[in-house]
């Protein structure tokens, strides 16, 4: 699928000596406006360049309210990049209809796209702006080569939108484009770093990390803003790419009393902690102090952002997190299955708590084992450097697959290729373990796939 811009339906603003453009198609009002669901929308792009920085999107966009929506960037193979949550409340304050939503800067590839899409409760508005008449055949489908030849009327012979699910072809738009505008720079503006989102009362809202909750009156202290006073925080959305896990908080009482679990939120309310299946909101006025535990940051580079989940989805990439819990060897629900058994080659993209000189690499196989066809250590440029490459020799069920290595690399990432065409069957992996020269030993604590049989 070509998305290189033509001179009507993508509009490139040049900004400054960085080089920052605007890419969008299409510089006027809407046509109409539509409602996004699931599926959502996808509108996809040219950056001018490989590696460029994605810094900020906005949308022509309004919300009926509801539980918010999520921000796809995927590449031009339909691949997921980065997956955000956001909440219905970053639409509320257009300026001339258009609203940025807040993400963490990126690199792109350079043709790439941006989808959206609602979930339930919440009614999203975008806005479509319609292409001049011309008449040209185009292919309907993507990823590329998707879908049936069709004529269309429309201006430039492709659409670069399309309705859209993520794992599905999209159904390409005739004659019209999502008003959606993607900011590129040759630098990141911003922590790229940066899990925690931030809705202030007055509206703005931002990614930033947060490093503790205390004082009297009680602030929030981020990496980037600072102290934030708690009366000026509508909202606290932790994690909102990052970990497949809450982060553990012990929230200290006026009364003395101590509260440990998983932070799951913190509005006007209240602070809302989770402790195995029991939620408790505390008030913030009881508060005296919140702990975070000092976690090493887990990069999360532009191939993957792991797939965010409270609980353990059958067959999901999060079965991959801690220690084995698969006792016998079949196609057991506790372990990570891809989302077809043999139509692809897949990967996962494994990240630790804390980087170190890497001694092994101890991968638990739980059916039709033997598909690993390769292991690199993903460092923080995101570069890879191969561990082992060959013939995966695991036969039995649970089977331990080690990779040892004498080459001095240092990373709290991994990623595993699986040769699944060429080994029929489910090939599923319950465990990885990283295993240091210092004698320091690890499990996964955020895993992303390929694909996933928990998203069939």
């Amino acid at each position: 699928m070509c998305v290189h811009a033509c001179l009507w339906c993508a509009l490139v603003t040049l900004i400054g000596p960085a080089r920052a453009q605007v890419l969008q198609y299409g510089d006027r009002a809407p046509d109409e406006m539509q409602t996004v669901g699931d599926p959502g929308l996808l509108t996809l792009f040219d950056a001018g360049a490989e590696g460029r920085w994605l810094n900020a999107i906005e949308v022509y966009a309004s919300s009926g309210g509801g539980d918010g929506f999520e921000l796809y960037v995927v590449d031009l193979d339909g691949q997921l990049l980065r997956r955000v949550t956001l909440p219905s409340v970053v639409l509320a304050n257009p300026q001339d209809g258009w609203c940025r939503l807040p993400i963490p800067p990126m690199v792109v590839p350079r043709e790439f796209g941006i989808g959206l899409i609602g979930q339930s409760g919440d009614t999203v508005y975008l806005g479509l702006a319609r292409q001049e008449v011309g008449f040209a055949l185009r292919d309907l489908g993507w990823p590329r080569g998707g879908g049936a030849l069709s004529v269309g009327v429309y201006r430039n012979a492709e659409s670069h939108s399309y309705r859209w699910s993520p794992g599905t072809p999209g159904e390409g738009l005739w004659d019209r484009d999502w008003m959606v505008r993607a900011y590129v720079s040759d630098t990141a503006d911003g922590d790229p770093d940066a899990t925690d989102l931030v809705v202030l009362s007055s509206g703005e809202a931002f990614f930033d990390r947060v490093l503790s909750a205390e004082g009297d009156p009680l602030e929030v202290r981020t990496a980037s803003h600072g102290a934030l006073p708690r009366e000026e925080i509508a909202s606290l959305h932790l994690q909102a790419i990052s970990y497949p896990s809450a982060t553990t908080v012990v929230v200290e009482l006026a009364n003395g009393r101590r509260v440990e679990g998983a932070l799951e939120s913190m509005t006007e309310e209240g602070i809302t902690v989770r402790q195995g299946e029991r939620l408790t909101t505390l008030a913030l006025g009881d508060v005296e102090r919140i702990e975070f535990p000092t976690i090493a940051a887990v990069p999360i580079g532009p191939q993957v952002a792991p797939q965010v989940s409270e609980t353990r989805r059958a067959w999901s990439p999060e079965q991959v997190t801690g220690p084995p819990d698969t006792p016998e060897g079949g196609d057991r629900s506790t372990a990570w299955a891809s989302r077809t058994p043999d139509d692809q080659d897949e990967w996962l993209l494994l990240a630790y708590e804390t980087a170190v000189d890497i001694a092994e690499v101890r991968v638990w196989e739980t059916y039709n084992p033997g598909a690993i066809g390769k292991v690199t250590a993903v460092l923080a440029d995101d570069t890879e450097v191969t561990l082992w490459e060959g013939e995966d020799p695991t036969v039995r069920t649970p089977g331990e697959f080690v990779v040892q290595t004498q080459e001095a690399v240092t990373a709290q990432r991994i990623k595993l290729y699986v040769d699944s065409p060429d080994h029929p069957g489910w090939n599923e992996i319950d465990a990885v373990e990283l295993v240091g020269k210092d004698g320091t030993r690890q499990w996964a604590v955020a895993v992303g796939a390929s694909s996933s049989y928990a998203d069939r």
